[in-house]
C-alpha cells in the first residue's frame, strides 16, 4: 500500500483488498483499491476498484468488471449522497460447481442521496442479460432502464435496520 498526494489531497493505493469475519460468515477479497479525499471538501470520498471481487458468504459471488467507481459524501447518520458505476458487469456464482454467469450488463449504477428524513435511491442499467439458469430457465430480453425510489423516513429506517419494509411509505419510479 502507499499513501500520497499531499498536500492537496490524501490518496490511498492498495495492490489487494481483503476483509473477513468469521462472525458475520462473510469474506471477500478484490485487486487493486484507489481512493483519495481532497483536503480542501474532506467529506468526500472517491474510489476505483479493479476487479474481480470474490465474495464468500452463506453463498458464493464472484463479480467482475472493466471499470468500478464510487464516490461519497460523509453525513450522520448516513451518508449524504453515495454514487457507484460499474461497466461491462459480470456476476458469476462461484459456490457451485464450475463457475455459472448469473447475470451480465454493460453499465450499472446506483445512487443514494438522504434529504432531511427521506432516502432517495436510485438506478439505472443498460443491456442487463440475466442469464436463463438465474431465473428458473427463463429467457428474458436484455433490459435497460432506470428506477427512482424515495422513502418517506429511510433514515429513520436505516438506523432501525429492519427486516422488512413493511408499513414504510414512499415512491417508485420505473
Amino acid at each position: 500500500r502507499a499513501i500520497s498526494g499531499f498536500p492537496f489531497r490524501i490518496e490511498l493505493r492498495c495492490n489487494a483488498v481483503a476483509y473477513d469475519s468469521l462472525q458475520d460468515n462473510i469474506a471477500f477479497e478484490a485487486s487493486a483499491f484507489r481512493g483519495a479525499r481532497q483536503i480542501y471538501d474532506f467529506k468526500r470520498t472517491v474510489a476505483e476498484l479493479d476487479g474481480p471481487l470474490l465474495i464468500e458468504a452463506p453463498f458464493g459471488l464472484n463479480l467482475n468488471w472493466s471499470l468500478l467507481h464510487a464516490s461519497l459524501r460523509d453525513a450522520e447518520p448516513l451518508p449524504e449522497r453515495v454514487s457507484i458505476e460499474a461497466k461491462d458487469l459480470r456476476a458469476m456464482d462461484a459456490a457451485s460447481a464450475g463457475i455459472k454467469i448469473l447475470f451480465q450488463a454493460k453499465q450499472l449504477e446506483g445512487h443514494m442521496r438522504t434529504e432531511g428524513p427521506v432516502v432517495d435511491l436510485a438506478g439505472r442499467f443498460e443491456t442487463l442479460q440475466i442469464e436463463p439458469e438465474a431465473v428458473q430457465g427463463r429467457t428474458l430480453p436484455p433490459l435497460t432502464g432506470v428506477f427512482d425510489l424515495g422513502l418517506d423516513n429511510g433514515v429513520a429506517l436505516a438506523g432501525a435496520r429492519p427486516r422488512s419494509l413493511r408499513g414504510a411509505t414512499g415512491q417508485l419510479r420505473i
